[in-house]
């Protein structure tokens, strides 16, 4: 998230509820097949709002979507302030202000009347370069949505060669072009408007401005969707009706189908139910026609008591924040229960009216994806391959013998272009264990890999069990002859491994011999959720248990280094 948007954050429980209440009301409004302006005018949202600056560059005007993006964005906690370029088809970027998102609104068909495609490609590529070394915030560039014979290729290539600049991303208006067909365009309104959009296409596309594209551009993405069993899965009461007589009517197809898609791009599924574990069992293993089967969920909370302490196990087992948690339940009163325990967390309100669950989903906020990562596709199997780990330690007591039993192997590549996202993601969205959460973006990152007095390590993770992928971030910098960490992240989901501080020394060695470093400082900031990086940290530097009085860096020598006692039952490799 950006610095401007993360000024307030609903923490309260009572703001909360308010929320959690009245999103569930505002659903069948944003969620409409068609929503109405008129019903949009009247939705205010009642709770604490993260405002974001926007720039808009244009050729076209864009005020018609900009005007039905508040409802829509204040949904997912953010408020808007537009600001405007002149109608510019030089794209000269006159009069820019400092923005934490930059938007291009192009219409590609008045420069196709005189460039070729190619032509056009570089033209736009050349501005965005120049775009990007002015401004700190996200791009996002909307793509030729047009009927153009040139059109298709152009944003191919749009998705191919955009991935070379930093924090730059496409919105696929031509993808709303292609969902709404001939309602994309009315040509009733060049002549009023300068603009041939469709009323349904500027909502459409404020739509997913609003729920979609700009939340994913200032939010790490979510991580988990707990489920409710009961009329949200299906339809009927399992311990009441019987599992037989349970309905699977299609709009639950569809919505365990787009879990089942959720979960393969990497975000992590659970149910949270008040029917007893052995019904949940029987119910999975009986009813072979439902798409989502036991072995997709990666944390099960089944038991009379309440959801509260349920969704406080499975963030436990699955080592995450609340908010990083989409709730999905039929009860508005157990969603407002929830809330009030856990303000940051997410909720849905299930349901199979107008707005069924299945509609709303695949645009709820923070599960829109801009580009896949290789662990994302990992990270289910890894959370099942922790059960097993967990087992093991407990019949392992010794930590060497443990870490031998798993065979665990740890890749470190040092200054790697090719992992720039990945890195991004860590960044951005660990929390506890992340030193100083720096919240770095593409465009930080990028330019301390171009820096040869900065070193970037990104260290991947596997076992007998499963592969982890990059699981680990360090960020340091050569300062006269010290070496200063300014960050240092490691995923959740390698916690409690017990390879923490194998990473740290590691990494500590080896960027002290290539900067030729006599001291390195390791910064802390301390926050609310990063307990587990402070704990390492102590543990290595200060195992005499002496604190400093302001715990805002911790350093070391060259040679004190080489004294701390590390693992040695961890396979190390160095790629470069």
């Amino acid at each position: 998230m950006t610095e401007s948007a993360r000024k307030i954050t609903p923490t309260r429980p009572e703001t909360g509820v308010v929320a959690a209440l009245e999103k569930a009301e505002w659903q069948s409004v944003l969620f409409a097949p068609r929503p109405s302006r008129y019903r949009l005018g009247f939705l205010q949202a009642a709770w604490p709002l993260n405002t974001i600056r926007i720039q808009v560059h244009r050729n076209h005007p864009f005020e018609f979507v900009a005007g039905l993006v508040p409802a829509f964005a204040a949904y997912t906690d953010l408020g808007v302030e537009f600001s405007y370029s002149e109608y510019d088809d030089a794209l000269n970027f006159s009069g820019h202000r400092e923005a934490d998102v930059e938007i291009l609104w192009l219409d590609y068909d008045r420069y196709a009347k005189f460039l070729a495609t190619d032509e056009l490609l570089a033209w736009l590529f050349g501005r965005l370069a120049h775009l990007r070394e002015r401004s700190q915030g996200r791009i996002l560039v909307c793509n030729w949505a047009s009927t153009h014979p040139a059109a298709d290729r152009f944003n191919r290539q749009l998705n191919t060669r955009l991935a070379g600049i930093a924090d730059a991303l496409v919105c696929d208006q031509a993808g709303l072009m292609s969902g709404l067909g001939d309602d994309y365009f009315d040509d009733r309104n060049i002549a009023l408007a300068g603009s041939a959009l469709s009323h349904a296409a500027c909502m459409e596309t404020a739509r997913m401005f609003g729920l979609s594209w700009l939340p994913a551009a200032v939010y790490p993405r979510l991580k988990a969707i707990v489920v409710d069993l009961d009329h949200t899965l299906y339809a009927g009461v399992a311990e009441e009706d019987g599992i037989a007589r349970l309905r699977l009517e299609s709009g639950h197809i569809e919505l365990q189908r787009q879990l089942s898609t959720l979960r393969d791009s990497g975000v992590l599924l659970a149910i949270c139910s008040r029917n007893n574990p052995r019904t949940v069992d029987k119910l999975f293993r009986q009813r072979r026609d439902f798409p989502l089967g036991l072995e997709h969920f990666s944390a099960i909370a089944a038991s009379r008591s309440s959801k509260v302490k349920g969704l406080r196990n499975i963030a436990g087992t699955l080592s995450i924040g609340m908010d990083a948690i989409l709730f999905i339940d039929d009860n508005p009163a157990e969603l407002a229960e929830v809330a009030a325990a856990f303000p940051g967390i997410h909720t849905l309100l299930a349901g199979t009216g107008p707005v069924a669950t299945h509609e709303v989903l695949p645009r709820y906020p923070r599960l829109h994806q801009w580009q896949a990562h290789r662990e994302d596709t990992l990270r289910s199997a890894d959370m099942l391959a922790n059960r097993e780990r967990r087992r093991l330690r407990n019949e392992i007591p010794d930590s060497g013998s443990y870490l031998e039993a798993l065979g665990m192997k740890l890749t470190f590549h040092l200054d790697p272009r090719h992992l720039r996202g990945r890195l991004h993601e860590l960044s951005v969205k660990t929390n506890q264990f992340n030193t100083t959460m720096l919240r770095l973006s593409e465009h930080d990152i990028t330019s301390r890999l171009a820096d040869p007095d900065c070193f970037t390590i990104a260290v991947e993770l596997g076992d007998r069990l499963s592969e982890s992928g990059v699981i680990a971030a360090l960020f340091a910098r050569k300062e006269n002859a010290t070496l200063v960490v300014d960050e240092i992240c490691i995923s959740c989901r390698a916690l409690g491994r017990e390879i923490e501080a194998v990473i740290l020394l590691e990494s500590l060695q080896k960027m002290m011999h290539l900067s030729a470093t006599d001291t390195a400082i390791i910064k802390l900031t301390r926050g609310p959720k990063n307990a587990p990086a402070v704990a390492c940290l102590e543990a290595v530097f200060r195992p005499d248990g002496q604190q400093d009085s302001d715990h805002g860096e911790y350093s070391c020598g060259a040679q004190q280094l080489l004294n701390i006692p590390t693992c040695h039952c961890v396979t190390i490799r160095w790629e470069n």
